[in-house]
């Protein structure tokens, strides 16, 4: 925890539900990978861990992967900003399997995550880019934030 004014606590299910709408609503149109699955494991001390299985013409594919998790102003009328958390790829740790299309694979991925996001709350007043964010354990992260300041 944090001096921070504001404190966002968000669980990994809240993400998790990203990830499975990504896949049910076809949010990874592609004709090279296929059979796409999700599991978010746990929040570590530099991101959320995630594991992303996915079948290809010539083989199957297991990616473990560091997600950066950010908190990001959407700026909606001149009244109203949100504060979003989107993720993004920031680390592929292994690779298991057909690895040579991974590169066009998390792009795919990332341009996903970019166009989704999990979690939005009224951010006005809130100094959303410029939050600290703390991987407070394996289930749990929070985004301490401070008003803007006139």
């Amino acid at each position: 925890m944090t001096n921070n004014g504001i404190q966002y606590f968000i669980n990994k299910v809240v993400f998790q539900s990203q990830f499975i709408e990504l896949v049910k609503h076809n949010y990874l149109p592609n004709d090279t990978f296929f059979d796409v699955s999700i599991t978010l494991e746990k929040f570590v001390a530099t991101g959320l861990y995630t594991t992303v299985k996915y079948k290809q013409q010539e083989g199957s594919t297991e990616l473990k992967l560091l997600l950066q998790v950010k908190s990001k102003r959407y700026h909606v009328s001149d009244i109203l900003d949100y504060i979003g958390w989107p993720s993004e790829v920031s680390v592929v740790v292994d690779c298991i399997g057909k690895c040579d299309n991974t590169g066009d694979f998390i792009t795919l991925l990332n341009t996903a995550l970019q166009n989704t996001c999990p979690d939005y709350t009224n951010g006005n007043g809130i100094d959303a880019e410029n939050c600290v964010t703390h991987y407070y354990s394996e289930e749990w992260i929070d985004f301490a934030c401070e008003v803007l300041k006139s």
